[in-house]
């Protein structure tokens, strides 16, 4: 079993602490919410991650990711686009600080984490 089935089995058992979010982190989340999105997505030192990460994970200029302040200028598209990159990326941060908080050992890399590469090959099935 590596650290992800352990961890969830131990979400299953009730037994992971929880995540607390400060409202203030979702200041202006209408506004850009790639910022938003970013400062959610935390390293392993527990800081969110940089501008520049995070645009490597989707592929946008690091101007995007630094102010809640202005609207990013992308098409409905390339914002989606964006989010979804940015939120597989933050699900991984979260997992990792889980696993961190119960003892489990492994990490995943936040910065791949968006890659379709990186999902298990479990395939999806759809009741008829």
């Amino acid at each position: 079993m590596n650290h992800l089935e352990a961890l969830d089995t131990l979400i299953d058992a009730g037994m992971c602490a929880g995540i607390n979010y400060h409202p203030s982190m979702f200041y202006k989340s209408h506004r850009n919410p790639l910022e938003v999105l970013r400062c959610l997505t935390m390293t392993a030192g527990g800081s969110c991650i940089e501008a520049e990460d995070a645009a490597r994970i989707t592929g946008l200029p690091a101007a995007h990711f630094e102010s809640t302040d202005h609207a990013p200028d992308l098409t409905p598209e390339e914002l989606e686009r964006a989010l979804g990159r940015l939120t597989l990326a933050w699900l991984a941060s979260v997992r990792n600080t889980l696993a961190e908080a119960a003892g489990l050992v492994g990490r995943e890399d936040i910065l791949t984490a968006a890659s379709v590469a990186a999902l298990p090959a479990v395939p999806m099935r759809v009741a008829a």
